[in-house]
């Protein structure tokens, strides 16, 4: 017998809007690490290489963000971990550059879309700018200043730049790192100490988004959130792809951001459910993120919702 078709799990998704949106530039992608499937490894992956590489006993060797928060304080030194994690990133996104790999299809397929004018995510990567660029837009690439530190970094966005279709941007809410080869060595990464990646980064991230939403930031300097950004939010549809509802980066980025800019003319969300599910729970999990967080549910990982999705652009 035939493995059901994706359609199937997912027979009252909106799909006449969210395709409307994104051809009309309507939409705002919001991309998380299960886009990058088959190129760089998943959260629990990259923890357990982290953590077999340190020799020594982790409560839980498959959560990163608690690995890395032992490890800096093993180290006491807060940015090691991040630089081991964004070095063995680099060395998969070197190899796959080296290899000529196809980028992944479903960030190709929403880079082609050359009304959207801003792209979200909480990857380190830059496999967005990538695609973008294959795609004959050249983008921005801007990171979010959620502590200290980085409220000195210089932004476009302190220049009155506003996001365009002929000038789009890739923002990403928990850091970025660049990164060059070295032959027979470590790459070389740079920006590491703006990745949310410890579980202190996470704290530290959820509270000051919340304080800088409210106005109320402690800290002097530029927003958090540039306004062109919280006003992209405001007016389109978040589009999330990539991410497990049980996802530590979902559940923040819905927490802080979503529910704390009490999204105004918000017409769909959408949550790209790597695993699926049996049938009660799919219902009773919909029902109850309907009720909290606004967001309706397509059943199946990256490469389905791409499937669905490329049928109908």
């Amino acid at each position: 017998m035939a493995a059901p078709l994706v359609e199937d799990f997912n027979p009252g998704f909106d799909w006449d809007s969210l395709v409307a949106d994104l051809r009309q530039g309507k939409c705002i992608p919001f991309i998380g690490a299960g886009a990058t499937e088959g190129i760089l490894p998943p959260g629990a992956e990259l923890a357990r290489e982290l953590a077999a590489e340190a020799h020594r006993y982790f409560r839980d060797p498959t959560n990163l963000a608690a690995v890395t928060q032992e490890l800096a304080a093993h180290y006491r030194d807060g940015v090691r971990p991040k630089t081991r994690a964004a070095q063995r990133l680099a060395k998969r996104l070197l190899a796959h550059a080296q290899d000529g790999a196809a980028l992944p299809k479903l960030m190709t397929l929403l880079a082609r879309q050359a009304r959207l004018e801003v792209y979200l995510t909480t990857n380190y990567d830059d496999l967005i700018e990538r695609s973008l660029g294959q795609a004959g837009r050249a983008a921005r690439s801007e990171i979010c200043r959620w502590n200290r530190l980085l409220k000195s970094e210089d932004s476009v966005f302190d220049t009155g730049y506003r996001p365009t279709a002929a000038d789009p941007v890739v923002f990403h809410l928990h850091g970025r790192f660049g990164y060059e080869a070295v032959p027979g060595g470590d790459p070389i990464v740079t920006g590491e100490q703006s990745m949310v990646l410890t579980e202190n980064d996470y704290l530290d991230f959820l509270v000051n988004v919340a304080w800088d939403v409210a106005g109320a930031s402690p800290v002097a300097g530029p927003a958090v959130l540039p306004k062109a950004i919280v006003t992209q939010m405001t007016r389109k549809t978040l589009l999330f792809i990539g991410y497990g509802l049980e996802d530590i980066n979902f559940r923040v980025i819905m927490r802080a951001l979503v529910n704390s800019l009490e999204l105004a003319n918000q017409r769909l969300n959408v949550a790209v459910q790597l695993a699926r599910s049996s049938a009660n729970e799919r219902a009773a999990l919909a029902a109850y993120l309907e009720w909290t967080l606004k967001v309706k549910v397509f059943w199946g990982n990256a490469d389905d919702f791409y499937q669905q999705l490329s049928a109908r652009l």
